[in-house]
């Protein structure tokens, strides 16, 4: 764009040249079909995506994977599958092991990592990988239970 004045604003746009109506977009050499490709190898990358960048899986180390080992150890039994058993009406039933941490309140509304809610021991259930399943893929029945803090409620 040339410098000088100013556009002005607020008229209607003016073509200063009439619109030409032009030929379709056409192909300088033949597209070649799957079976006409010199491979029939699928696409790949010698470079995996890294999960992290270097600055969160820094934060990971020192401050969450300390919180996910501590945790772990005090409570080494699901916190889940009582809530579970009392919502399906089973008076017998067999705590798991807790291996996974689930966040009541999703990090994604926590902040992420750039808030110090992510490592809220409160916010935090340890659960068996049983039933860490069972509340992501019910999230209404979680909800209602207390496992999983509703979508829109801050506080």
């Amino acid at each position: 764009m040339k410098k000088g004045k100013p556009l002005k604003r607020g008229g209607p746009l003016k073509a200063k040249t009439p619109l030409k109506a032009n030929k379709p977009l056409q192909a300088k050499t033949p597209l070649k079909s799957n079976s006409q490709l010199s491979s029939n190898k699928p696409l790949q990358s010698n470079k995996q995506l890294r999960p992290r960048s270097a600055k969160a899986q820094q934060l990971y180390k020192e401050k969450r994977i300390p919180l996910v080992k501590k945790l772990l150890t005090e409570r080494p039994w699901c916190e889940a599958c009582p809530i579970y058993a009392e919502h399906d009406n089973r008076q017998f039933f067999r705590v798991q092991p807790s291996c996974d941490l689930h966040e009541i309140k999703s990090r994604g509304r926590t902040g992420g990592i750039h808030s110090e809610e992510w490592l809220d021991e409160a916010n935090i259930m340890c659960v068996c990988r049983g039933c860490h399943r069972r509340i992501t893929d019910n999230p209404k029945e979680a909800e209602a239970l207390g496992l999983l803090k509703p979508s829109g409620l801050d506080k």
